[in-house]
Order: C-alpha cells, then sequence, then structure tokens
C-alpha cells in the first residue's frame, strides 16, 4: 500500500523524503507562529509536551481526524474538534 508522502512524491516527481521534509518545514513554521490564534488552534490539537519528537506521519493523522471529525459537525473547525 502506497502512503500519501508516496502517492504526494510521484505526483510532483520528487521523493518521499522531499516531501516529509517539506511538511515538516511547514508543521515547524504552524508550530513556532506568533500568531495567538495559531498557537490557541495548535495547543488544541496537539499540546506542547506532544511537539517535539513527533512525525510527520503522526500529525498527518491528527490533522486528518480533526478534519473528519469536522464533517459530523456543522459550523465546527478542525481546531475546535480537538478538545
Amino acid at each position: 500500500m502506497k502512503t500519501v508522502l508516496t502517492e504526494v512524491a510521484e505526483q510532483f516527481h520528487v521523493s518521499p523524503e522531499e516531501v516529509r521534509a517539506e511538511i515538516a518545514r511547514a508543521i515547524h513554521l504552524a508550530l513556532t507562529s506568533s500568531d495567538p490564534e495559531v498557537k490557541r488552534r495548535w495547543d488544541k490539537l496537539l499540546p506542547q509536551k506532544q511537539r517535539n519528537d513527533i512525525s510527520v506521519e503522526a500529525v498527518i493523522a491528527i490533522l486528518t481526524k480533526a478534519v473528519l471529525a469536522g464533517h459530523e459537525k456543522a459550523h465546527t473547525t478542525p481546531f475546535e474538534l480537538a478538545h
């Protein structure tokens, strides 16, 4: 079975490692944002104590779960569903 990273890599003609690195960079930027609203939303999804050693795949799983849960509740953002 292909992983999401492999599928994205094939679509954009890059390696899965490049995809993982780019997603890791985006996650880092999001987690270190100075915007209070962004911080609040990430704190609900991924508490500070869980951020140090979390994998890209784990963050994708957390976000996927939040998005899927959001489809079940009208007018609720995925971030609000985290807790």
